[in-house]
Parts: C-alpha cells; structure tokens; sequence
C-alpha cells in the first residue's frame, strides 16, 4: 500500500542546495530520497512521487512523497513517474521517469520523458524539477 501524506505545498526550489549524505530510508513523515531511488529493484508497477525539495545544484538534496496518482499533488508540484522499462536483453534494471507539473486538482502537464535510464537518472531529471519548480505552474483555466 502506497503512504498518501499529500504534499501541501508545492515543489520547493532550496537555492543551491545542500550536500546531504544520501538515505535509504523513508522518513516518518513519508519523504524518500529521490537520489536513492535506482539503489531500490525496478518495481513492476508504476511508482509516482510529488517532489517536495530540490536542491538546484547536483548532488544536493532531492526529497519526494510517493503519491497515489498524478492529481494528488497541488498546483505548482513536479510530479515523477517510474516504470520499469527492462527491454529485452543484457539491460536489466532501467527504468522510464517521466516529470509532470501538476496544474490543478484534475490537470498535469508532462513536461519530460527520459526512457531506458539507468542508476544515474535523478540527477538527469534534477535539471528539469529544477526548472519547473522556477515557474510554477499558470492555469490558463
């Protein structure tokens, strides 16, 4: 079962950030580290986290809940997906991590997709997460 403690705030930008050792562990208050995540299997089921602070330069912190679905975050949250993409083959382990920026209660926007990622993919995204927490989400509704 999926712990839902829904973010009540959007994706927070921690300029620059600071160099925290990485967890493995889930905080009691739900926050994964997001830079850990490729240490855990590749799940066979869709994972999603609400990214609640990132640190804008690499390495830096990188803490996320995971949610339930997409419309659980608030407006202005980056929202990760993450779907094993083991293609057949010698690759096992990668994944493919798609970033929303959630817009409302019922809209999220995709704004990335990195397929076949291997162990290397947070700092790949950060760039992303980085740059839609600096322009929150604008519903044009």
């Amino acid at each position: 079962m999926i712990p839902d403690p829904t973010p009540t705030a959007h994706t927070w930008l921690i300029e620059p950030g600071t160099r925290t050792p990485p967890r493995t562990s889930v905080t009691p208050d739900g926050l994964h580290d997001v830079r850990t995540l490729p240490l855990e299997p590749a799940s066979p089921r869709l994972r999603l986290f609400a990214v609640a602070a990132v640190g804008s330069e690499i390495g830096t912190e990188f803490e996320a809940y995971e949610i339930a679905e997409v419309f659980a975050a608030p407006p202005g949250t980056v929202v990760l997906t993450i779907a094993d993409a083991n293609p057949p083959g010698p690759l096992p382990g990668l994944v493919t991590v798609t970033a929303y920026l959630s817009e409302s209660a019922s809209d999220a926007e995709p704004i990335a997709i990195w397929p076949h990622q291997g162990f290397a993919w947070p700092e790949i995204a950060r760039t992303t997460v980085v740059f839609a927490a600096r322009h929150p989400a604008r519903s044009t509704r």
